[in-house]
């Protein structure tokens, strides 16, 4: 039995139909036929989720669900009313009173689905009420992560151990906190809840996270301190020219002091170490580390010294080394025996090592700084093969500063209203008639100025602001379309879509209130998803799409023609509309295979009735090409430059279209 869910409408005959509904579906039930009846049910019985009428006597849905919320803060409420009710509901929706507004007469199914969703929101809440508990009353050193690895809270305890400023924590990726992060470890956190992942922050000091408490949306991880030096680890006290990290920065920080010295630092550490670390366990991966650091040590040249820091990390010390040719030779040399696999407890094991280098005194006077640098190195090296160096860099330490700072304003660019769209026209080829256009987000940061999308939304996607930042566009986009709808300016919108947006389980539903909400109409909206979001699961995605066709909107393949394209996946795939890359556009006038290309795309797609658009066209003469391969609508510079919505709304009028230019008749 599930449940319970609380009932509150006026007409019995409703009620009862409700409740045998959800009886069926196997919901424990209770009923009232007033907000008053109501309210003390609830204050009987713990509800998760309350379904109430709008329109009652006495005490109306309005009135009912704020003295609900009080008596029952987390229960989650819906209001089930008719649609002339619904100009009414919408301040109950703004107010957070209600989480949905579903309309009579229903269906079955889709209520059902709707009140699932509303008992994980209640799931959620309730677990977020516990996560705040913890954190408040524990004593321990907690952090809140989401699973996209951002860091959602902290108490008091964290941030002192790790000794930064509730600036640089607060929606922080972890990632810029930790040096040895990888995507895949909250996974093994998930999977082996009592199992502790070493990690180091940048600040130098080593920690073991472990799962304080799990659910569906975050993490609340535990953060331990331990001593990360070769004298608690033991694991090369037999080797006593292995230096540990203390020894390293005296070494290094006497040699400064020595005029015209020139020193080396080589940072490596285990390519995939973690994974190595849960495949073959904890002794097994002690036992790889000593191989390595036995290994390196006997291959040392004699201007060499090595040093053990933590976990699977080495910094190699080379002085008076030559010029960086030779110091790729010796490295080179140093690595040579790993080109064997190694053999660990009888099985063979190939190795592959992270490597960076900064240079002393080029690069810096101060020894901690000189290993982190080194490191940092190592973490920016796009090759792993054995021997290839990667020098420090501060352009791209300056690139990670930048990241970093954008990541952290793009939190507040909703809030703080500097983010606005333009629409960017999208013209019928054969008419040079318009009433279509594409949105464009753009964002005008207070001191970094207009944010390039190319660079912002690489960085949004990949530290989890990019919901926020799409729900604002479709939202926006959306309210847009009814201010037009109100002065009879009826154009079709199209908006780009993430693959994050569009694998959330709730992003259908959620616009098809936003639709509501405003009363716009489904066919005004176009979604543009690029094509390499869909096809690792082509099925799934056919699914989606098609939810988004039956709500009524439009669905247009973004990018074709590059990347994963194929004319198969259209067959598969309910689009309406394909968009050429700009890249085929580019090449249209100089290459008579391109053209070719593009005029078989074209009639390909016209046979599977889909409409085609044109990116990036810039001339007459790709015009003239594309209208005589019957391309539908051309998009780019050449036909309108990105606009405001009410340059838009002129640029659409007879008059100036007529102005712009017409048909090659």
């Amino acid at each position: 039995m599930q449940g319970p869910i609380l009932l509150v409408d006026d007409e019995l005959n409703i009620l009862r139909a409700l409740e045998r509904m959800l009886r069926r579906a196997g919901y424990e039930v209770f009923t009232a036929q007033s907000g008053a009846s109501g309210l003390k049910l609830l204050a009987e019985h713990d509800c998760p989720v309350i379904l109430s009428d709008f329109r009652m006597p006495e005490m109306n849905g309005a009135e009912f669900l704020a003295h609900a919320r009080k008596v029952s803060p987390l229960s989650v409420a819906m209001i089930l009313s008719g649609y002339a009710d619904f100009n009414s509901v919408i301040s109950v929706l703004n107010e957070g009173l209600a989480f949905k507004f579903l309309q009579k007469p229903w269906l079955e199914q889709a209520l059902l689905d709707d009140i699932r969703a509303a008992f994980v929101h209640y799931q959620s809440q309730k677990d977020n009420e516990l996560r705040t508990q913890l954190l408040i009353g524990s004593q321990d050193a907690l952090l809140e992560l989401d699973y996209q690895g951002q860091i959602l809270r902290f108490n008091a305890a964290a941030q002192q151990l790790l000794q930064l400023p509730t600036s640089e924590l607060t929606h922080s990726r972890a990632s810029l906190i930790f040096r040895d992060w990888q995507d895949n470890l909250l996974l093994r956190l998930v999977q082996h809840q009592s199992y502790s992942v070493p990690v180091e922050a940048f600040n130098g000091q080593s920690f073991d996270l472990t799962a304080a408490r799990i659910d569906s949306q975050t993490l609340l991880l535990r953060l331990d301190p331990v001593q990360a030096t070769l004298s608690s680890t033991g694991q090369f006290a037999d080797q006593p020219n292995m230096l540990d990290q203390q020894q390293l920065i005296h070494l290094i920080e006497h040699q400064l002091q020595v005029p015209g010295t020139t020193l080396a630092l080589v940072y490596l550490d285990i390519h995939h170490f973690t994974e190595l670390h849960d495949s073959i366990g904890y002794h097994g991966a002690d036992d790889v580390v000593a191989t390595v650091g036995s290994m390196l040590q006997g291959q040392l040249p004699l201007q060499g010294l090595l040093a053990y820091l933590f976990a699977d990390q080495f910094v190699v010390a080379l002085r008076d080394f030559g010029n960086e040719a030779q110091l790729m030779t010796q490295v080179q040399q140093l690595l040579q025996p790993f080109q064997a696999p190694l053999l660990i407890a009888g099985h063979p094991l190939h190795l592959r090592f992270n490597l960076g280098y900064t240079l002393a005194p080029q690069d810096g006077q101060d020894a901690k700084t000189l290993i982190h640098q080194a490191r940092q190195a190592a973490r920016s090296n796009p090759s792993h093969q054995n021997g290839f160096l990667m020098r420090f860099d501060r352009s791209y330490v300056e690139l990670k500063r930048q990241h970093y700072e954008i990541s952290n304003a793009l939190y507040e660019a909703v809030s703080n209203n500097s983010l606005h769209l333009v629409y960017q026209p999208k013209v019928a080829a054969n008419q040079f008639q318009c009433d279509k256009a594409e949105v464009l987000l753009r964002w005008q940061h207070p001191t970094l100025g207009l944010v390039s999308p190319a660079l912002f939304i690489p960085i949004a996607e990949r530290d989890g602001q990019i919901h926020q930042l799409g729900s604002w566009v479709l939202k926006t986009a959306v309210q847009q379309l009814a201010q037009w709808r109100d002065i009879g300016f009826k154009p079709q919108l199209a908006v780009n879509v993430s693959a994050l947006q569009l694998q959330s389980g709730n992003f259908v539903d959620d616009l098809r209130q936003l639709l509501l909400k405003h009363q716009v109409d489904a066919v005004q909206l176009q979604l543009e998803i690029t094509e390499s979001c869909l096809v690792e699961d082509i099925n799934t995605s056919a699914l989606q799409l098609q939810r988004l066709r039956d709500l009524g909107c439009g669905v247009a393949i973004d990018d074709f023609g590059v990347g994963y394209s194929s004319l198969a996946y259209l067959a598969r795939l309910p689009v309406d509309t394909v968009k050429l890359d700009k890249s085929l556009i580019d090449e249209l006038e100089q290459s008579l295979a391109m053209q070719s290309m593009v005029r078989h795309i074209i009639r390909m797609s016209h046979e599977l009735q889909i409409a085609v658009v044109a990116e990036g066209v810039e001339t007459a003469e790709q015009q003239s090409l594309l209208r005589t391969m019957h391309c539908d609508y051309l998009q780019g510079f050449g036909c309108g430059r990105p606009m405001t919505a009410s340059d838009f709304f002129s640029y659409c009028t007879p008059t100036l279209i007529a102005a712009i230019g017409g048909t090659d008749d």
